[in-house]
Order: C-alpha cells, then sequence, then structure tokens
C-alpha cells in the first residue's frame, strides 16, 4: 500500500504496509454446533468471573454483534493503535470519556491488568523523577504477575515496598504511620504513590468512606499521590454508583480499571497526567478487539446498572446470609468474600454442581455477572447449600 522512509527517528528506517482485503460472508444463519452450545450452558453459572465477563460468558446483544460483524475488523486486521485510528476504537474512546471517573478526565490504555500497574508507576515517576517507593496495605491484591505488581500485594515481594494495616482499621494511625515513612525516607519527593483497593479482591475489605477521607486530606498535605484500584468496585458492582469514587467525598490522582480481555485503564488527573504524546506509548494487537467488547458490554449492563444492580446486590446478600455467619462474610454488592477453613472443598463441591467460584486463600469469591439471572442465584443457593452441607 505504502513505504515510509525516515521511520522510527532514523534517516534509514523504512516501514512497509500491507493490505490483505478479506471478504466477510453473512454468517447470521450460521449454525452454532451442539458443542458450543453445551460449553456456553455449562459456563452460564460461573459466578465469580463477572470481574473479566462483565455479561457473562455469552451475551444476545454480543452474539448478535458478533454475527453481524461487529468484531471483525478488530479480530482481523493486524493494526496497533499507536499507528492508527479506527472508528471503534474512537467511540469506545467517547465512552470511556463519558464515565470517567470524578477528577480523573484523562487516560491511558495499557495491554493487560499488571502491564496497568507497571505504566500507573512509570506515569507517577515521570514528575516525580527521585520517587522510588510505592506504599500498599495489608491484604491488598493490586497485581500477581510483575515485580511491581507483587511488591504491592500480600505475596513475594520483589521490591522493599511497605505494607502498612489497613486504613479501615484506625484511619488515624494510618496517617501517623505515613508521615513517620515519609520522614524517615528524607521527605514526599521519594514515594512514588500510595495504592489501594476500595473492595479488596484478595478479603472483600470495603474501604470505609472516612479512611479515605483522612487519606485525601493526607494526600493534599504531602503531595503523594493517591492511587485507587477499582478492578473488583467498577462497573457497579460497589453498588454507589459506576464507580465506588461516585459516593466518596475526595477525588483520586490515578484509577485503575481493568474489566476483562487485553485492555487496562489508568483514570488520571490533570496534575499528574504525562501530557506529552507516545510519552508512555505501549499498544499492542488485540486491544482494539477487547476496547469494542468491552464496548459493546457496557451497551449491555446500561439497564441493568441503573435498575438491577441494587436489586441484585440484595438478593445475593440475603441468599448468603441464609446459609453463612455473617462473620465470615465481607465484600459489598456484586463482589463478596466468603472466608472459611473448607474453602477448597467447598470450591470444588460447587465445581461439582457446575457451579464456578474463585477461591483465594481461606476465602471463596463471588463476583456474579451484571445481569445474573434468579434463575442462576437459585441454582447456586441450592449448589452453595449443598456445598456446605
Amino acid at each position: 500500500v505504502e513505504e515510509m522512509n525516515g521511520q522510527y527517528g532514523e534517516q534509514d528506517g523504512r516501514s512497509r504496509y500491507y493490505r490483505l482485503p478479506l471478504r466477510r460472508h453473512d454468517r447470521r444463519m450460521l449454525p452454532v454446533p451442539s458443542q458450543i452450545r453445551t460449553l456456553r450452558h455449562q459456563a452460564s453459572h460461573q459466578l465469580s468471573w463477572g470481574i473479566h465477563q462483565p455479561t457473562g460468558s455469552h451475551h444476545p446483544l454480543l452474539q448478535r454483534a458478533r454475527d453481524l460483524g461487529v468484531f471483525d475488523e478488530g479480530a482481523l486486521t493486524k493494526l496497533t493503535v499507536s499507528n492508527f485510528i479506527t472508528p471503534p476504537y474512537a467511540r469506545y474512546a467517547e465512552a470511556m470519556r463519558l464515565i470517567a471517573p470524578p477528577g480523573c478526565a484523562h487516560l491511558y490504555f495499557t495491554s493487560c491488568l499488571d502491564e496497568m500497574i507497571d505504566k500507573s508507576i512509570r506515569a507517577l515517576k515521570h514528575n516525580r523523577p527521585d520517587a522510588q517507593i510505592a506504599i500498599s496495605f495489608e491484604g491488598a491484591r493490586i497485581g500477581g504477575n510483575t515485580a511491581a505488581g507483587r511488591s504491592l500485594s500480600d505475596c513475594d515481594k520483589h521490591f522493599d515496598w511497605p505494607s502498612l494495616p489497613h486504613p479501615n482499621v484506625n484511619p488515624e494511625e494510618t496517617v501517623e504511620s505515613l508521615d513517620r515513612l515519609v520522614e524517615e525516607q528524607g521527605g514526599p519527593q521519594y514515594f512514588i504513590g500510595v495504592y489501594l483497593e476500595a473492595i479488596q479482591q484478595a478479603t472483600g475489605c470495603v474501604l470505609t468512606d472516612q479512611a479515605w477521607k483522612a487519606l485525601c486530606a493526607w494526600r493534599d498535605r504531602t503531595g503523594i499521590p493517591l492511587v485507587l484500584s477499582e478492578v473488583s468496585s467498577g462497573f457497579g458492582r460497589s453498588g454507589r454508583g459506576f464507580w465506588w469514587l461516585d459516593g466518596a467525598e475526595g477525588e483520586a490522582d490515578v484509577v485503575l480499571w481493568w474489566a476483562g480481555g487485553q485492555i487496562g485503564h489508568i483514570f488520571s488527573s490533570p496534575h499528574v497526567f504525562v501530557a506529552k504524546p507516545l510519552t508512555l506509548i505501549s499498544t499492542w494487537d488485540g486491544d482494539e478487539l477487547s476496547a469494542t467488547r468491552l464496548l459493546w458490554q457496557l451497551y449491555a449492563t446500561r439497564e441493568h446498572l441503573k435498575n438491577g444492580v441494587q436489586e441484585l446486590s440484595e438478593q445475593l446478600d440475603g441468599l448468603l446470609k441464609r446459609h453463612i455467619d455473617a462473620k465470615q462474610l465481607d465484600g459489598i454488592g456484586l463482589y463478596r468474600t466468603v472466608k472459611s477453613s473448607r474453602s477448597r472443598d467447598v470450591q470444588k463441591s460447587l465445581k461439582d454442581q457446575g457451579v464456578q467460584v474463585q477461591r483465594l486463600g481461606d476465602r471463596i469469591c463471588i463476583a456474579p455477572p451484571i445481569g445474573t439471572t434468579q434463575e442462576d442465584l437459585t441454582r447456586f443457593e441450592a449448589a452453595l447449600a449443598q456445598a456446605l452441607s
């Protein structure tokens, strides 16, 4: 199609662009093999995968979009969005502008959850060149694959970054501990930021408004950024709005959000945003497909987010309390955890009955897709009662 010279800042650097047209046939009447039907039916009771499958393993609107070819361009075109902008990606960027968390009008895209963590650190360090230390809290599960993600989580740390008691316990003591850390290290300029989750994925601990307000006041005083992960609480799961922050007093400097697929989101406030184009570029084949998928999942859940999440949350809460001691329950809305010494056995029993839940240590994690039906909850309750008996 075209050959360009002087590429990548080198006089002899060349790029050759090719186009291979693919003819799309009408697939609307394509029969679905019985084996695929069976797999979809079995997957419809995955009550823990709602974070990365917001509409479940399948949804009529997304199936219709697939059959009409909505995903063809992103699936069949080997382009990275660093070089091109396409109409589907433009629509997605417009949607993200509309739902951006309070105070975070800027956005970086990343190619996965853990790159989202690493890139947020790079973005903050760009304006804080002396910073070397990131702070998190006990029980955190910010990431699990990269050195930075693990060092911000309760697992084997690669970097010697401090992990403080959760601020819910005593916000005033947390602020005092943070001040001591800053003094010991020689000043706030040596800190990348404070990372925490609105709902801890591993424990279900829900950040209180009192703790968040205290941290915001500390941030305003020290200038050290607050990074809030909304992976477990975003997409309406907290019941406070699309974001947990929608019901909070005080804004974050950075909000992290991943909802499945090969795309992560770093929403940024103006004062920590790196405005120079391409400074933090990192895109790969698959980003556009994941963006289009998530855009249609937003379409599919629009009515549920308006009217159904609160009712579904109440039904799930009642179901769990009928079978489990309240002291074992954590979380809120559509992200709940159950603490049990028999978590492995409970998970296996549920799986044997066709219900998938995630287990993190001694906790069962329950995150149903948006739009889970009463039939799904009824089946889950019967399976849970059997698993606990």
